[in-house]
């Protein structure tokens, strides 16, 4: 789902520290006072939408599109499901660690602490998908595709 596009003069959706420029990337600009205006949940009310673990509403160009837990799919009933692709930072040691990165399944997406980068990777690669259960997903944000192909990155 494409998220509304910005509106007016205005080059974003959300606040001044929080928002998205319309570039499937979420811009957290300025200082956190406060951790919840890190979290996941937080960007999702900054644009006019929701995210718990079981419910999800997301401005649209079309308005508002809300997704519940237990509504039915294609191929079943569908779940809300978000996942997290992180950069395994290196260690002092200099090994290689740095290459690697790996995907988690969030249980509690909307209090999810969004990681402090400036750059993608080692910033988060957030999947959220409504479908059939699932332990794992096989999406990749672009960024980190791109780094994979050039060598970069290794999921572990």
């Amino acid at each position: 789902m494409e998220i509304k596009d910005p509106e007016g003069f205005s080059n974003k959706v959300g606040t001044e520290v929080v928002h998205e420029h319309n570039d499937n990337r979420i811009h957290i600009e300025g200082v956190i006072l406060d951790e919840h205006d890190q979290s996941l949940g937080h960007f999702f009310e900054q644009l006019g939408g929701q995210l718990h673990q079981d419910h999800m509403a997301i401005p649209t160009q079309k308005g508002l599109v809300e997704v519940e837990n237990g509504q039915s799919c294609p191929d079943g009933e569908a779940s809300l499901q978000v996942f997290v692709y992180k950069q395994n930072l290196p260690s002092n040691d200099g090994s290689t660690e740095g290459k690697h990165f790996s995907q988690q399944k969030l249980t509690d997406p909307e209090n999810y602490l969004i990681s402090p980068h400036s750059k993608i990777p080692p910033g988060d690669c957030i999947i959220i998908e409504f479908g059939v259960e699932k332990e794992k997903t096989d999406k990749l944000c672009v960024f980190y595709q791109v780094a994979v192909k050039k060598g970069e990155l290794v999921e572990k």
